[in-house]
């Protein structure tokens, strides 16, 4: 039981005229909305019911309930009673920015039954003056601990040793430890894709530098792997570049072999080739299995965990250190890193843009190209105002499945547009 979730219902208790909590047993009943908003979440609207008939029939005028059960309605589109059960909530919370959100959604949806989702929200979010949600007495969050009191990562990580979901625990933002980093780097040979095996070598790279036994051995289990994929996969700058790069010193001048190669590179035709979508269905798959309470949310930090972008990191950080280069070699490396960072803006989430634009900046500055240093700069100062935009938090505790699917799809498909589309509300 999460206890911070009770002191909101006690004062909703006792504002409504109900028994104190030991009265009321409201612990029992948090329980049972939980689970309700669990079930309504999987899309499993026949047990979110069973729960919330119980606490309905306990607590007629309790406002999660209440909230919970109108959105069962509204994804299952059974609006009449989507439109009875938001009469009854907006009785004791209509000014709640959720409520509002909700009476828009039931709304709309009483108009158009084939509505956009996530349009819908949008819409009704800027109508509620784009709230957060930071906290939410009707987002409910399922336990984030085991039923032995140990922390979730903790018992998610001891609950299986499959190596590829151990490694997507800690590219969710999990930080290890040296037995577990050890763990981890020791059974890197089991791990077979792709995608997985070069963030294993970034996350590496970036998080085991205090550990350097960890990373010698995964650096001898995965370079010589990358090496393989690379000269398999002769359309990707990520991997070239990475496998190049990745663990040489920061602070080295390039050799004429590595700036050849580096011209190689930027030729290639894209960033990356796998998707943004299928990095984090995998990823959510993974953590589905690991059993992990917010499995929507630890797959995006997941997923972008990722994006690590080591390549493009070391190639700037020793771009920085070319002044030993001759004139022609620097314009050769101006080239270099305009081109691929051109490749990066190509790609569609915010870090990639970013990332891609400063890289494109440094070029034409080492090709003294004025014109098309301001131009990428009106970009970059775009791309700022993105970074920035207010954004709903806790998505994922919605109790409305196909609100959900359609916001990850877009943050996920392309981030930046569903970023402009939220700058325009």
């Amino acid at each position: 039981m999460r206890t911070p979730i009770v002191p909101w219902l006690v004062i909703a208790a006792l504002s409504l005229g109900a028994a104190p909590p030991e009265m009321a047993g409201s612990e029992p009943l948090v329980a049972r909305i939980q689970r309700a908003s669990e079930y309504a979440r999987s899309g499993n609207g026949a047990e979110a019911q069973k729960e919330l008939t119980v606490a309905l029939k306990e607590a007629p005028q309790d406002a999660s309930a209440l909230f919970v059960q109108t959105c069962v309605f509204l994804e299952q589109g059974a609006l009449p009673k989507a439109e009875q059960t938001l009469k009854r909530l907006r009785a004791v919370a209509a000014k709640e920015p959720e409520v509002v959100i909700l009476s828009s959604l039931v709304e709309q949806r009483t108009r158009q039954p084939k509505f956009d989702w996530r349009e819908a929200f949008l819409h009704a979010w800027a109508q509620a003056e784009r709230p957060l949600f930071a906290e939410s007495r009707f987002l409910l969050e399922p336990p984030t601990s085991s039923s032995d009191g140990k922390p979730e990562f903790d018992a998610a990580w001891e609950r299986t040793e499959a190596a590829d979901v151990r490694l997507i625990l800690a590219l969710s933002g999990n930080m290890l430890g040296s037995p577990d980093l050890e763990w981890l780097a020791t059974h890197l040979d089991k791990v077979k894709d792709p995608v997985l095996l070069r963030a294993a070598f970034e996350h590496f790279l970036t998080a085991a530098p205090q550990h350097p036994e960890a990373l010698a051995k995964a650096r001898t289990t995965l370079k010589p792997r990358l090496q393989q994929l690379a000269a398999t996969s002769p359309q990707e700058i990520q991997l070239r570049l990475l496998v190049l790069l990745g663990d040489t010193d920061p602070k080295a001048p390039f050799t004429p072999e590595e700036l050849a190669e580096l011209e190689r590179i930027a030729d290639l035709p894209d960033y990356r080739t796998a998707s943004t979508l299928s990095m984090y269905t995998e990823a959510m798959r993974l953590l589905t299995l690991a059993k992990v309470s917010r499995p929507q949310a630890s797959a995006f930090s997941a997923f972008v965990g990722e994006l690590a972008l080591t390549g493009p990191y070391r190639l700037t950080q020793r771009a920085l250190v070319s002044d030993t280069l001759t004139a022609g070699d620097r314009e050769r490396l101006g080239h270099v890193l305009s081109s691929i960072g051109e490749r990066i803006v190509e790609e569609t989430t915010l870090v990639e843009y970013l990332v891609g634009l400063r890289m494109v900046i440094q070029g034409v500055e080492m090709l003294n190209d004025p014109k098309r240093r301001e131009e990428v700069g009106a970009a970059q100062r775009h791309a700022f105002k993105l970074a920035r935009v207010t954004q709903p938090q806790r998505m994922d505790l919605w109790p409305l499945p196909s609100l959900q699917r359609a916001w990850t799809i877009a943050s996920v498909e392309n981030e930046r547009e569903h970023l402009r589309a939220l700058l325009m509300k």
